[in-house]
């Protein structure tokens, strides 16, 4: 069994986690990424695009180009528009972050939130907001509303742990799955939690010297089980296996 934090995963994925980061530092060292800024790009695109189809976004690969752009797609939505633009906004946001040393904190989880959310018609007060409601319709339990404030202090803590702590998870690949499916299972906001939390994913693994990575929106019925896995019995192996997936994808990109 192989131990995250509070939860835990198919000892059989170590391999398979051991070898993409062993990939990334051969990748690195041998200047692939510096070189590759066409093939970054590509993978930026593809990153907003699943994003935003895992949450109900029509656009075409090609309507998300046009909506980066500033531009107007016939037939979709305002807030259509305005998710593309958020996702590239935090995107870069969080590239911005991956380069700097400022620390992982709970305030910047709800930065990410605000975001995603940004001037989205409906769901402006709720932007960078915890959840006031119970959300019994999940698949998966979550905290009470009540709970939500320990519970994000909890996750904050974690985040702002240093290397040298006993608790720190070394693997960055498995640090990054549990900060995404922590604060997914967690739930702190209304909507906009997947957009955060993917954006968190990117965060941590951009700041380990990983290229973006994008959870394919295809296998959005595998992505949820996954996380009614990851609540319901704090088994990792499902989503750690799909976001293995997108590193290995995005990897292979630069080979």
């Amino acid at each position: 069994m192989l131990q995250i934090v509070t939860g835990h995963a198919d000892a059989a994925l170590a391999d398979r986690v051991a070898g993409a980061e062993a990939l990334q530092t051969r990748l690195a060292a041998a200047g692939a990424f510096a070189a590759g800024a066409a093939t970054t790009a590509a993978l930026r695109a593809a990153f907003i695009v699943h994003s935003a189809r895992m949450q109900g976004n029509t656009m075409t690969a090609a309507e998300v180009a046009v909506a980066r752009a500033r531009g107007t797609v016939a037939g979709k939505t305002a807030n259509e528009h305005q998710d593309i633009r958020n996702l590239d906004l935090g995107l870069s946001y969080v590239e911005t972050l991956a380069e700097g040393a400022m620390p992982l904190t709970e305030r910047l989880v709800r930065v990410l939130h605000a975001l995603v959310m940004r001037d989205l018609t409906g769901e402006e007060d709720e932007s960078g907001s915890y959840r006031s409601s119970d959300l019994a319709h999940l698949s998966y339990p979550v905290p009470p509303a009540v709970d939500v404030v320990a519970a994000m202090g909890s996750f904050g803590r974690w985040l702002t742990l240093k290397p040298e702590s006993v608790e720190y998870l070394a693997s960055p690949i498995l640090r990054a799955t549990y900060a995404h499916t922590r604060l997914l299972t967690i739930h702190p906001f209304v909507n906009g939690n997947g957009r955060t939390a993917r954006l968190l994913l990117n965060l941590l693994l951009l700041r380990a010297g990983f290229p973006p990575v994008a959870l394919d929106s295809a296998a959005y019925p595998a992505y949820l089980h996954s996380l009614d896995e990851a609540g319901r019995n704090g088994d990792l192996s499902p989503i750690l296996s799909l976001v293995l997936d997108a590193v290995d994808r995005s990897l292979a990109a630069y080979t």
